[in-house]
């Protein structure tokens, strides 16, 4: 970490600390001994993450109140003093388009015009979504379509997952039209190693510059998943095998992105590691559900 472009004890600002992937982002940063000041709507609402992880690393956690970060300026005066600044929150279950990929846009463009203007920001990286991308110049624009248009030939129900990829993918382009990742169904990415280490990777990087991350570690389909859960889990049911699936032939360029978080993520002697294999990632998550721990 000595050629990390922002230095242990420094205080990274971030977004979204009280959700999924912010908390895991939170938990790395601390782990390797920096200090966090995250976002949250209420801040009383979010104390349990104080309680979490008050005393767990010597690094501290300092929450503040942004109600709305649609509002210009809504993160000028809480990132002062600041050296870093991790944008993950997003507005999540919208149903109208019109309100929701918005609230999105703006939030992300606050987010890097306070980068902008604030000089102790030394980096920043945004959290893209689930859209597919397959190289540095393409777009999800079937994402956008579905997003802003739901399909009538398709089920209800994916209507909020497609308005989440439409914001997700609209929100990185107007950040990258204002400077001037992205998951195909198909492939799987550990939350440890894309929204903990991988952002905090990408973050602190001393090189890494405008560079559009593709967090693509492994082909998968659910044939897969269904043989890892019978061999993890021998006594239970499952389904039979899906037929006909049809395999996603992509070659997204994500060896960038493993490069980066091998940067970061070492073994126990010192060497950098790829991503996590998808039966290691499954059976982690599988056993936490399993045992009730979630």
């Amino acid at each position: 970490m000595s050629d990390a472009a922002i230095k242990p004890g420094s205080t990274i600002f971030v977004t979204g600390v009280n959700g999924l992937i912010g908390s895991y982002i939170v938990d790395e940063l601390l782990k390797l001994g920096y200090n966090v000041r995250g976002a949250v709507r209420d801040t009383q609402k979010s104390a349990w993450l104080l309680d979490y992880f008050t005393g767990k690393y010597s690094s501290t956690l300092d929450l503040v109140s942004v109600p709305d970060m649609t509002v210009d300026g809504c993160y000028d005066d809480v990132v002062k003093g600041t050296s870093g600044f991790i944008h993950v929150a997003s507005p999540l279950g919208g149903t109208d388009p019109h309100t929701t990929i918005p609230i999105g846009i703006a939030s992300a463009i606050n987010a890097l015009s306070t980068c902008t203007s604030t000089p102790s920001i030394a980096a920043t990286f945004p959290s893209n979504g689930i859209p597919k991308a397959l190289s540095q110049s393409s777009w999800n624009e079937e994402g956008i379509r579905k997003g802003w248009s739901h399909p009538a030939s398709d089920p209800d129900a994916l209507r909020g997952l497609y308005i989440y990829a439409a914001l997700k993918t609209e929100s990185e382009k107007a950040m990258f039209d204002r400077i001037g990742e992205v998951v195909k169904p198909q492939f799987y990415i550990s939350t440890q190693d894309l929204h903990a280490t991988g952002h905090v990777a990408a973050l602190l990087h001393p090189t890494l510059t405008s560079t559009r991350l593709f967090g693509f570690a492994q082909k998968w389909d659910f044939n897969t998943l269904l043989a890892i859960y019978r061999r993890t889990f021998p006594d239970r049911s499952f389904p039979e095998d899906l037929p006909n699936l049809v395999e996603d032939l992509s070659e997204p360029p994500s060896a960038r992105a493993e490069e980066i978080l091998a940067w970061l993520k070492k073994d126990e002697r010192g060497e950098g590691m790829g991503w996590d294999d998808l039966e290691t990632t499954v059976v982690e998550m599988a056993g936490q559900f399993a045992s009730g721990e979630v």
